[in-house]
């Protein structure tokens, strides 16, 4: 039910920035068919439910990676970050 649209959005993720918007998608479909199955949970056992947040961690971190970051992006981030803290 989650995992077709979580194996697409990381499908197209691997496909730079012309693919970000469809990974971004389908990211965000997995995302919600798991919070209605996670409001399903609601009368089940802490356990249950831990596990279930547990399997499915990954996909909710690996939704933010599907944001374009344009070349240099981390460059300049480390460049500033370095500036801020006096080091070179």
């Amino acid at each position: 039910m989650w995992d077709a649209p979580a194996k697409l959005m990381d499908f197209y993720s691997a496909g730079g920035a012309e693919a970000a918007p469809l990974a971004i998608y389908y990211g965000k479909v997995a995302i919600n068919t798991l919070q209605q199955l996670r409001g399903n949970l609601s009368g089940a056992s802490s356990d249950t439910q831990t596990s279930f947040v547990d399997a499915v961690a990954p996909i909710y971190r690996r939704l933010p990676t599907c944001w374009y970051r344009p070349a240099g992006w981390a460059r300049r981030s480390k460049s500033w970050h370095a500036q801020g803290t006096g080091a070179v």
